[in-house]
């Protein structure tokens, strides 16, 4: 992975922007029913189950997961 400028700075400043990137990504997508999600090495990352998708970009096939209620 080609490390960009900004995380050649202050540690704690580069773990507080990555977070920072992650949870925007998971306001985005994280309720979608496309989500999904893979542990690898002990890291876990998430992705769309469309190829073609970015996860973290809202797109037109963003659906809510529908929770069931016991009745």
């Amino acid at each position: 992975m080609a490390m960009e400028s900004w995380m050649y700075g202050d540690p704690e400043t580069v773990a507080i922007r990555r977070q920072q990137a992650e949870l925007s990504k998971q306001r985005a997508c994280g309720a979608c029913v496309h989500k999904v999600s893979v542990e690898w090495n002990g890291v876990m990352y998430h992705g769309c189950e469309f190829k073609r998708r970015v996860f973290g970009n809202r797109c037109e096939l963003y659906r809510v997961k529908q929770e069931t209620a016991c009745q």
